[in-house]
């Protein structure tokens, strides 16, 4: 078993060495179906295979899934500690574990993860009469999700835009710090923010009025503009606009001046499997309470057998 991950490190290792950074640039659509449906088919290939093939079996066995998980969760912690700012230099900028997401080894052990759970969740479906339903669910979202993620990434946008009253702009900037033109022009109307009322405090018996700078909630009315014409929203932090297949979420303001900005920081974001993993999340979070839930009544009806 540590053979395998060993055997993970180094590779990614060496092609991050020779490689660089993985370019997932080339998946877009309709690439990103063929490679879905491509990597589907292989692992039902391989569960089929599983019962002739022992190794393939080991994949997804109970020590397979545990130690997949842990590496997951280390990795995920180790990439937390090390300061994502796209450095090249020193140790960790060689291995990529300055850029997480397009690192070799986070991305050769994210893969392996996600067939794994890809496995477990074939298995499931197969059986689906001998397992609990709540553990189908989480088993297939889960791998929803991650294999979204995946193929998904060549073709995710992530651009922040800044933008100022009653000025249309059309925009942003990407992550990588390139200038992006977005498909549709957003012009803020207005900037809401409101704060919390001052707080009494009674000193030495006499009531004294504190400030508060503290936001209760920041808005944006902005003004989408498309070849389908023109449509206000109300952007909220955590409540994004949704235009076609992008979301535009509030980010920030000027804060210098406070409720007297006239500017709004934007985060439009396109990302054309976005359904399938909204659906998948709230599986899992039903599949979670039914767990739950079903777990206490199995408890309590224990106790009443006992008693």
């Amino acid at each position: 078993m540590v053979g395998r991950y060993a055997l993970l490190a180094i590779a990614g290792m060496a092609l991050q060495l020779f490689l660089g950074d993985v370019d997932a640039s080339f998946l877009f659509y309709p690439w990103t179906i063929i490679v879905a449906i491509n990597y589907l088919y292989i692992l039902i290939l391989f569960y089929v295979k599983s019962d002739s093939v022992k190794c393939l079996r080991r994949l997804y066995d109970r020590p397979a899934m545990l130690s997949s998980l842990a590496s997951m969760l280390v990795l995920t912690l180790l990439f937390g500690l090390i300061r994502q700012d796209g450095s090249t230099d020193g140790f960790w900028g060689w291995l990529g574990f300055t850029r997480m997401t397009s690192s070799w080894i986070f991305i050769l052990f994210l893969v392996h993860f996600t067939t794994v759970i890809g496995l477990k969740a074939v298995e499931d479906v197969h059986r689906w009469k001998q397992r609990r339903l709540p553990v189908v669910l989480m088993h297939a979202s889960s791998f929803v999700i991650l294999a979204s993620a995946i193929v998904s990434s060549g073709e995710k946008v992530r651009v922040r835009v800044t933008t100022a009253i009653d000025a249309p702009i059309s925009m942003g900037v990407t992550e990588d710090r390139r200038v992006y033109e977005l498909p549709f022009t957003l012009t803020l109307k207005e900037f809401i923010l409101e704060e919390y009322p001052p707080q009494v405090v009674v000193v030495d018996g006499r009531e004294m009025v504190m400030p508060r700078r503290e936001v209760k909630k920041f808005l944006s009315r902005v003004a989408v503009t498309d070849d389908d014409g023109t449509e206000e929203v109300e952007i909220l932090v955590n409540h994004p606009a949704r235009i076609g297949v992008w979301r535009i979420y509030q980010s920030g303001y000027d804060s210098s001046r406070g409720k007297d900005s006239t500017i709004s920081i934007l985060e439009c974001v396109k990302d054309g499997w976005y359904p399938a993993i909204h659906v998948a999340m709230w599986l899992i979070l039903i599949a979670g309470a039914w767990m739950m839930f079903g777990g206490w009544k199995v408890q309590n009806k224990k106790k009443e057998d006992k008693s």
